[in-house]
């Protein structure tokens, strides 16, 4: 039974370094991991409803999109040591409770490539926090922070085996699922 993990890319560049290695780690999924990166068709806006308004179209597909996978991996970029706000966006769409919370007890990940030296570390502590007080479980330390990162350093193999370790991680903290016994599928309550 496959596992179905939404890749999500905090960076709006055309040819941006978490883009790029958003990619690989489509790439590096193995069985049962089946990793889907959530490419929008429109940009989600700033968070700025009233109670009671509809949710733009895009925002309810995220949220439909989250709730329907077994785990999220975001690819952050990092502003000023920080996230950038359309990362805290995703965040906050996901995290507003009516009708469902998608990121309740949602197992996310986190990975980083940045040209610093860092590797984008500060905004994955930062973006762990965000997605924790959201309700998600977070059950990554700073695994995938590429520093002095260029498209050559994402694609090197590395960077790939950093990735392999990390989707190990998503994979042990999901729940167990159901197996097939006998012919049987043996359902879980």
């Amino acid at each position: 039974m496959e596992l179905d993990v939404v890749v999500l890319c905090g960076s709006l560049r055309k040819g941006s370094l978490n883009q790029a290695l958003a990619e690989v780690a489509v790439g590096a999924a193995r069985s049962p991991l089946r990793l889907d990166l959530w490419r929008p068709a429109d940009v989600l806006p700033r968070l700025g409803i009233s109670p009671g308004d509809p949710m733009p179209l895009v925002v309810e597909q995220l949220r439909s999109r989250v709730a329907e996978a077994a785990a999220v991996l975001f690819a952050t970029p990092e502003f000023n040591r920080s996230v950038p706000g359309y990362v805290k966006d995703v965040v906050d769409w996901l995290g507003i409770r009516v009708p469902r919370r998608p990121l309740l007890n949602k197992v996310c990940a986190l990975m980083s490539a940045s040209p610093d030296r860092h590797g984008g570390a500060f905004a994955q502590l930062e973006l762990a926090e965000l997605l924790r007080r959201a309700g998600a479980r977070v059950v990554t330390d700073l695994d995938v922070a590429i520093g002095h990162a260029n498209h050559e350093a994402i694609a090197h193999r590395s960077a790939t085996t950093a990735i392999e370790r990390l989707l190990a991680r998503v994979e042990a903290a999901l729940p167990e699922r159901p197996r097939s016994v006998s012919g049987d599928l043996v359902q879980s309550l």
